[in-house]
């Protein structure tokens, strides 16, 4: 989305239904918006798709506005009412999961549809909790019937929290793909329930299902520390493994994540929440900020469902400051209502939510989050390439397994690499090749493949280098039968990049079982860039792996 500044002239002689409605002249000619007049020192008027600042005075006002591109076209269309389908437990006693996130949304004007991933008499902290965990095929029953009569059209978001069994979880990813598909607006806000203190609350297969499937439908992320290192391998012990663990999670999908509580060493008494926000296909570094709060004694149930759904609500109402005034505003309504709490009922109370109503509706910010430096802006890019650059499916990996008996589950170069016999071990490289050769006979490039690595090189002057488990001669294919223009192979530790080559280094199989991490370093120390600064781009896990291990 591009951003433009212009000047305007703004009338205020109209008025509808009580808000002040403004006509703005640009150099696009006459358009008109609703837009809001914020009190406070800064005196913003406040744009639905841009910000505006004034800049003059006089019989009529002039404003500087930065607008979305979006908006050019046509009058800014009315927001959408948010309507929430909210998939998470449900407690008869208590407020943890929906409990404690239907109300706050609703005293914050959004509508919601509660669905009880489970029904319990109380939360498992008590001594007894009796109830029912909830299967994937009873939420698809239900979701069934709202489809039957035309309401899943109406939900601008999806909330998730606690999922008691695999196939619930399952079933959830076949609800979000089918509310993306029917809203393509839906925004899918992710509490990636888990666990907490170093202990899973989750059977293990939830964990790898988040992984593969949730995270890259998922819009924004709301894990706490435990449940981020979970998900991404990372140990987060300082401000820095949790930027690092931001980033990976952003690889996989989300564009907003809130890492919604974490303790770092030498920082005993005070939380810190970091929030992160991509700019959707921009190269440009997530923005990031962070929040330090105090912490307040006790051990409270509840409060990451409660996080969740007041990140959802500030982050719809879009304040002025973008992502650190949403953390502002959340975390102070979360505080307040935890002070309330411990005064009230001490350090293992359940959560005053009701109690709490004017601090959800008019949280009185204390804290103000801070707004981190950018990680170092991407100024390189590895591609894998089969799957990659090119189209998956080309290569029948199904018959070179039959061909050498390699089970569906084994990684086929890595089996071939522990063959005792060194005999066997080329025989089976050379069917390999062969099969890899007879799929890229006919290769096709992604769509765009070649105008995206040109862009990089040409407009964004980036580094691009190639880095495939195929054997060099698939590479030669790809040269002869593409527009790209590639250099002879060249090892990671030369110097020179031959003219006009779309990719430097270019890094093959050559009769080992993978790309190691020692050659991407290498890639990396020739460029004269960080690891950090390098992107690789893969279409299998144990490609991200190896990047992650790398940096």
């Amino acid at each position: 989305m591009q951003i433009l500044d212009m000047q305007i002239i703004i009338s205020t002689r109209y008025y509808r239904g009580g808000r002040r409605a403004f006509y703005l002249f640009g150099f696009l000619g006459w358009r008109s918006f609703d837009i809001y007049l914020r009190q406070g020192p800064a005196r913003q008027l406040r744009l639905q798709g841009g910000r505006i600042r004034k800049i003059a005075t006089g019989r009529r006002d002039a404003y500087r506005m930065s607008v979305c591109d979006e908006y050019h076209s046509h009058s800014s269309p009315p927001m959408k009412p948010a309507r929430i389908l909210s998939i998470q437990s449900h407690v008869v006693h208590g407020y943890v999961g929906n409990k404690s996130a239907v109300f706050p949304l609703q005293v914050l004007g959004l509508d919601v549809d509660p669905i009880n991933s489970v029904q319990f008499s109380n939360h498992t902290g008590y001594d007894v909790c009796k109830g029912d965990v909830l299967e994937g095929v009873e939420l698809l029953r239900l979701v069934e019937g709202l489809e039957a009569n035309g309401l899943l059209s109406g939900y601008t978001h999806l909330l998730t929290g606690y999922i008691g069994s695999p196939s619930f979880l399952h079933a959830v990813v076949q609800v979000a793909t089918k509310l993306k598909a029917l809203n393509p607006g839906l925004q899918y806000v992710c509490d990636p329930v888990l666990g907490d203190e170093g202990k899973l609350y989750v059977a293990e297969a939830l964990v790898e299902t988040y992984k593969t499937q949730v995270l890259p439908l998922a819009d924004v992320l709301t894990p706490n520390q435990f449940e981020a290192e979970i998900l991404t391998g990372i140990k987060i012990q300082s401000e820095s493994d949790a930027q690092r663990a931001c980033l990976l999670l952003h690889a996989h999908g989300p564009r907003t994540v809130v890492v919604t509580s974490a303790a770092f060493r030498g920082g005993e008494g005070c939380l810190h929440v970091l929030g992160s926000q991509r700019h959707g296909t921009s190269w440009r570094a997530p923005d990031m900020c962070r929040l330090v709060v105090p912490r307040i004694a006790g051990a409270y149930t509840g409060t990451g469902d409660l996080t969740a759904a007041l990140l959802l609500a500030w982050l719809y109402r879009d304040p002025p400051r973008g992502l650190p005034e949403v953390l502002e505003k959340a975390i102070a309504t979360v505080q307040a209502i935890l002070k309330r709490t411990y005064e009230e009922g001490g350090g293992s109370a359940e959560l005053r939510l009701v109690q709490s109503k004017q601090d959800i509706e008019r949280p009185r910010v204390q804290v103000t989050a801070e707004r981190l430096r950018q990680p170092t802006d991407i100024k390189g890019v590895i591609f894998d390439m089969d799957g990659t650059l090119t189209k998956p499916g080309q290569i029948d990996f199904g018959r070179i397994r039959s061909r050498l008996n390699i089970p569906e589950n084994v990684d086929i170069l890595t089996y071939i690499g522990q063959m005792s016999s060194e005999g066997d071990r080329v025989a089976a490289l050379a069917v390999v090749e062969e099969e890899e050769l007879r799929g890229f006979m006919d290769v096709q490039l992604q769509e765009k493949a070649e105008e995206v690595v040109a862009w990089l090189r040409g407009e964004r002057g980036m580094q691009v280098a190639l880095a495939t488990r195929n054997n060099p001669k698939c590479v030669d294919v790809l040269v002869d039968r593409c527009a790209f223009r590639l250099p002879c192979h060249v090892e990671a530790s030369s110097v020179e990049t031959p003219p006009k080559a779309s990719f430097h280094p270019v890094l093959t199989r050559a009769w080992k079982s993978e790309v190691d991490v020692d050659k991407l370093l290498d890639v990396c120390e020739q460029w004269g860039l960080p690891p950090e600064s390098v992107l690789v781009v893969g279409d299998s896990l144990g490609t991200l792996m190896t990047e992650r291990k790398a940096t």
